[in-house]
């Protein structure tokens, strides 16, 4: 099996006064796997509505220090029709706001249940950003989607990634103002099936302290040639 990453797009604003933010990326397609992960800077406890249909990677986040809500979505590719240009998450208390977007296709397609795990940890008064580490995985060769939420006046530059994590630039949000918001993806396109390989380190410099929510997605199973012929009758 095999993952490919198919878009990434950001939305962002600055401003304080927003009480929603809509990403626009290009019309998605169906069976796909979306992913959305957002930091709200100024207000704890945000409660935030996904679009219809998307459901929540475990609980909302707060930062360590400071007010701030991050939190990450998905969208199950069972419930992906294609199509859509535009996704819309609202906010009960109006933030400056950052979102990073992914849309994620596999080459077997994906499980019923598609979200293996997920861990989530908060970091603060520290450049140095980690996941935590997963419980163990369903399998190897599974997706890890790592977001990171940063909360100040100055955003964060990432180095020494480990654990085969990749930054994703093109899903590196920032809103801007006095209380700014900053969300990242970063992804690992073959975690491993042992607990520790599906947790990962680095650090940062422009910035203190960081909320981190690591999601791993499962595709379904390669399905042998020989077994569909088998089932075609064929032998």
């Amino acid at each position: 099996m095999s993952f490919t990453l198919v878009q990434s797009k950001t939305a962002a604003t600055g401003t304080g006064s927003a009480g929603s933010l809509s990403v626009t990326v290009t019309s998605t397609t169906s069976g796909n796997l979306l992913v959305a992960f957002l930091d709200l800077n100024g207000v704890a406890s945000d409660t935030i509505t996904p679009p219809t249909g998307w459901s929540q990677v475990g609980t909302s986040q707060g930062y360590a220090s400071g007010n701030g809500t991050v939190a990450m979505y998905y969208l199950n590719p069972s419930s992906n029709s294609g199509g859509a240009t535009s996704f819309s998450f609202s906010f009960s208390t109006n933030a400056n706001a950052a979102l990073a977007f992914e849309e994620w296709s596999s080459s077997t397609g994906w499980a019923a249940t598609v979200l293996d795990t997920f861990v989530a940890q908060q970091n603060a008064k520290s450049t140095s950003c980690t996941t935590g580490t997963t419980g163990a995985l369903a399998g190897s060769g599974e997706l890890g989607i790592w977001g990171v939420g940063v909360g100040a006046t100055a955003t964060l530059t990432y180095s020494s990634i480990t654990n085969g994590y990749v930054e994703d630039t093109g899903a590196n949000a920032h809103s801007g103002g006095a209380t700014e918001a900053e969300a990242t993806l970063f992804y690992n396109t073959s975690v491993g099936s042992a607990a520790t390989s599906s947790g990962c380190t680095m650090s940062g410099t422009g910035s203190t302290g960081n909320t981190t929510i690591l999601a791993v997605f499962k595709a379904a199973p390669a399905v042998a040639h020989g077994s569909t012929l088998a089932l075609m009758g064929v032998g």
